[in-house]
Formats: structure tokens, sequence, C-alpha cells
């Protein structure tokens, strides 16, 4: 367990960090927060919930629609400069890591509950 939320946390920063630092008037510390918030967020709402009673389609649109709205909320309230193309940018770029990292969760120890199914 431990591996798998590091593995998310490191990427997921490196991403979005640089992403906010690159696209927007953000500096490092609200965007390393905000990157670690959604991280967080998505990691339990998404891997430890969603993940295993559903796909990774479903899994990954729900976690692209929670980034859209995270990284826009979060955006605006700290006044960050980022346009809708950049919003849509960050989180095309989330989205493409989660669909692999919930692949490469499932190929390593993520356990499919067929019980619970979410479709």
């Amino acid at each position: 367990m431990t591996k798998r939320i590091v593995v998310k946390i490191v990427w997921s920063c490196i991403i979005l960090v640089g992403l906010f630092m690159l696209m927007s008037n953000a500096s490092f510390f609200p965007a390393l927060l905000t990157a670690f918030g959604l991280t967080i967020f998505s990691f339990l709402l998404v891997d430890l919930f969603v993940l295993p009673r559903s796909s990774n389609a479903l899994a990954t649109m729900i976690d692209a629609v929670l980034a859209y709205l995270f990284i826009w909320a979060l955006a605006a309230n700290n006044g960050w400069s980022m346009t809708l193309m950049e919003v849509l940018t960050a989180t095309i770029a989330v989205t493409v890591f989660e669909y692999v990292y919930h692949d490469w969760l499932i190929r390593n120890g993520i356990q499919q509950d067929k019980q619970m199914k979410v479709e």
C-alpha cells in the first residue's frame, strides 16, 4: 500500500507542480499543496473505492472530472492566471498518468471486488 501511494504522490506532484508553475503565476509551495491535495483525494476516492469495483476506463473518467474541478477551483481561488485551455491541459496530463497508474495497480495488487461492482 505504501509503495502505491508514494508512486502516485511523486509522479502526480512532478507533473502538476511543473505544469502549474509553467502555465500560471503559481509559486512552488501552493502548487505543491494543490497537487498533493488532489493526489490524496483521488487516491482515497478513486483508487481505493472506485477502481476495485469497476473498470480502469470508469475510474479514469472519474479522475478526469475530479482533476478538472479541483484544478479549476483552486486555480481560481489562488488567483492563478490559468486559462480554460491550461486547466484542460493539466487535466489531460493527469488523466493520462492516471490511466497508466490504474493499469499498474490492476497488474500489481489491487484486489478487484466483483461483489460490489459499480457500472
